[in-house]
């Protein structure tokens, strides 16, 4: 009788957006994976400013956010990262919330690898 319970409950959770696999990461660690994404989720202004290589801007606090997050492959891993980490942990949420597969979120942000002198 637990069997069929089992195999419902399986089914159910199989078909929720909840096998998201989020990994934190300090963002010194990060080392450029050519079959991934890197986005600064900053402003177009803090990004002209300065940017890790390799990185696209998606602006967290722009309106169209989830909509410009939604047009990447959702199975294709994605890095994270702003200036100090707090919009970043907000984005890894929607990323997560949109059913991206694999999540990494950078850390300590933009500041932490060019501190302001």
């Amino acid at each position: 009788m637990k069997t069929p319970y089992f195999l419902f409950i399986f089914a159910l959770m199989s078909s929720c957006k909840l096998f998201s696999q989020v990994t934190n990461l300090p963002i010194e660690s990060y080392k450029y994976a050519p079959n991934s994404i890197l986005i600064d989720v900053r402003t177009s202004k803090e990004y002209t400013q300065g940017h890790m290589d390799n990185a696209i801007n998606i602006d967290f606090l722009a309106t169209n956010f989830e909509e410009e997050l939604n047009k990447l492959d959702k199975k294709t891993p994605i890095y994270l990262y702003c200036r100090s980490g707090k919009r970043s942990a907000m984005a890894v949420k929607t990323a997560k919330k949109l059913g991206f597969k694999y999540i990494f979120h950078l850390d300590g942000g933009y500041l932490k690898l060019n501190p302001v002198k």
